[in-house]
């Protein structure tokens, strides 16, 4: 429920096709969770948590989020001369990609995975596979209900806010993207001077 990468892809993509764009990126992000969730059950921890992997991480991602915060403040002024028009919105197909990227492009998404995520996947393992898939589906159930009603919240919203408020809430997303790509690129670098 932080605010991050995933809550602001959900907003942009709010703004563009409506309150389908919260299921979608939760998509995205479940896609990459599951099979993460798998690694994790076999040991993918000690990897995780390797200085040189969220270093990468840091440093990937937040130059993928600096992009994606990019094409966000160019589209305002798009979107103004349409009228708020979904003329030219995403294809489902990238929020459910931009769910995915602005998942492991998150540092603190990994480092959250490897530590409280993996207390809670050996807990599962107490109950054999079963265990973790309950895990696993509470967890992205909760994904789908919190970004599903983001989404759907936000696309309520548009109807009244008209299209000039629409375009400073794409800026604004696409600020703030850049805002937390500089801060990943800022913590991958902190990462590699750990590298021995």
């Amino acid at each position: 429920m932080v605010p991050g990468p995933l809550f602001t892809m959900t907003v942009a993509g709010a703004t563009r096709i409506g309150g389908r764009a919260g299921l979608l990126t939760a998509l995205g992000h479940g896609l990459v969770e599951a099979p993460l969730v798998v690694g994790l059950a076999f040991g993918l921890t000690r990897f995780l948590a390797l200085p040189g992997v969220t270093a990468a991480i840091g440093i990937g991602g937040g130059l993928m989020l600096a992009w994606m915060g990019w094409g966000l403040l160019r589209a305002p002024a798009d979107l103004v001369a349409a009228g708020a028009e979904t003329r030219g919105s995403p294809p489902a197909g990238s929020l459910v990609l931009g769910g995915a990227i602005a998942s492991v492009s998150n540092p603190y998404w990994v480092l959250w995975w490897a530590t409280v995520g993996t207390a809670y996947v050996v807990a599962g393992l107490r109950h054999g596979v079963l265990g973790v898939a309950l895990f696993y589906i509470g967890h992205y159930l909760a994904d789908v209900i919190w970004f599903g009603a983001v989404g759907y919240g936000v696309a309520a919203g548009r109807r009244v806010l008209g299209a000039r408020a629409h375009a400073w809430l794409l800026a604004g997303s696409g600020v703030f993207l850049i805002a937390l790509a500089s801060y990943f690129i800022y913590y991958g670098l902190g990462q590699m001077g750990r590298i021995a």
